[in-house]
């Protein structure tokens, strides 16, 4: 699978994971000065800023290793920019996708920060 296809395909089994967990999805792919937000969610006036990192493997290790200092400035500076002054209640995390051509493994974190 291509490198954006198996990303897109990732980022869909993340949407059903949040949708399954009672999250609206609001957007997707948004683009903002400082990166993108993959997924864009909201449950009880709660927003949730979630990045998706997917891995076939762990070769180079797991998908949420890859969220980076830089990455996390990104991720926070886009939820900012999208929020723009707006007193919201808001989560960023990483969901993070383990797929070996069968079957996948998810798991949502906040705790990168």
């Amino acid at each position: 699978m291509k490198r954006i296809a198996f990303g897109r395909f990732g980022e869909d089994i993340a949407e059903k994971f949040l949708k399954d967990k009672g999250i609206k999805i609001i957007d997707r792919n948004v683009r903002t000065p400082f990166g993108e937000i993959d997924i864009i969610g909201e449950e009880n006036e709660k927003i949730y800023f979630v990045e998706v990192k997917t891995r076939s493997n762990t070769n180079f290790g797991l998908p949420v290793e890859a969220v980076n200092k830089r990455k996390k400035a990104h991720m926070v500076n886009s939820a900012m920019f999208y929020l723009r002054g707006r007193e919201k209640d808001f989560e960023i995390g990483v969901i993070s996708i383990l797929f070996n051509g069968e079957n996948f493994n998810v798991e949502y974190t906040t705790e990168i920060f």
